[in-house]
């Protein structure tokens, strides 16, 4: 004898494999990785603390007076 197939159930999970196979493809071409995101945070913000180390102290009452001896 034969097993019998619930074919509604088979076909549930052909398609929830097809998704999943798709799923990985996704995330393999399209995704980045954990450790990439954080390297790029961390330069964002090395390259950012650097840029406001080299900005000149500027205050609100200093422009005014600048803008006044102008």
């Amino acid at each position: 004898m034969t097993d019998i197939i619930n074919f509604n159930k088979a076909r549930k999970a052909k398609l929830k494999q097809s998704k999943a196979k798709n799923a990985a493809e996704n995330r393999v071409r399209f995704g980045v990785s954990g450790k990439a995101r954080a390297a790029d945070r961390l330069n964002r913000d090395q390259q950012t603390a650097r840029l406001d180390g080299h900005r000149l102290a500027t205050t609100v009452e200093n422009q005014k007076s600048v803008d006044e001896e102008q």
